[in-house]
């Protein structure tokens, strides 16, 4: 740690009538509190290659948008209606926008995640019926996703998918327990960077 990165800055929180009681004594209302100043030699200055890895788990979880099953499911679907159904994208890009706008403030603002806020303010029966659903619902993409490869790989070899199912949700177990989650990052982000073109 050189000096630089050892200089602190002294932030001053006034007391307010208005403001809610924080947890600490009376007397550490109104102190100074210091921060550390980040250096150029910081992990989280990086830039340039090093520092666009740091966007890595932003463009996973937007291709992850495109997963297996969705592809199939677009797939078929175009297929089977061609551009009819446009009218029904125009109608949800929208309301997609507005949720992804009001989700991303909730979670910068109170750093709380959504089933956290929804015990908080309704109580426990509603957030496990949220989580129940949540479970679900994930449960069912995955089996999906699982399907969806399944069914790539028998198209591909010409086998049935049922040689194909136990192997690709072992493969996924595996790596994501047993491997490195950097590495599994990083893989992820140059599998996911041709659908940014």
């Amino acid at each position: 740690m050189n000096a630089k990165s050892r200089e602190t800055y002294a932030v001053n929180f006034p007391k307010s009538p208005d403001t809610p009681p924080r947890k600490g004594s009376a007397t550490d209302r109104g102190r100074l509190v210091k921060f550390p100043a980040l250096s150029n030699d910081d992990p989280q200055q990086q830039t340039g290659w090093k520092g666009m890895w740091r966007l890595g788990p932003g463009i996973v979880t937007g291709a992850a948008n495109l997963d297996p099953s969705a592809i199939v499911t677009t797939t078929i679907a175009g297929a089977a209606f061609a551009h009819s159904l446009m009218w029904v994208v125009m109608l949800v890009v929208p309301f997609l926008l507005a949720i992804f706008s009001v989700t991303s403030r909730i979670g910068t603002e109170t750093s709380q995640g959504l089933l956290d806020l929804v015990r908080e303010h309704y109580g426990s029966k509603i957030a496990l019926a949220g989580a129940a659903l949540t479970i679900s619902t994930n449960l069912a993409v995955v089996i999906a996703d699982i399907m969806a490869v399944s069914d790539s790989f028998s198209i591909l070899t010409g086998l049935s998918r049922m040689f194909f199912i136990a192997a690709t949700a072992f493969l996924v177990w595996y790596i994501l327990v047993f491997q490195d989650y950097q590495k599994i990052t990083r893989a992820l982000v140059l599998l996911s960077l041709p659908l940014y073109l």
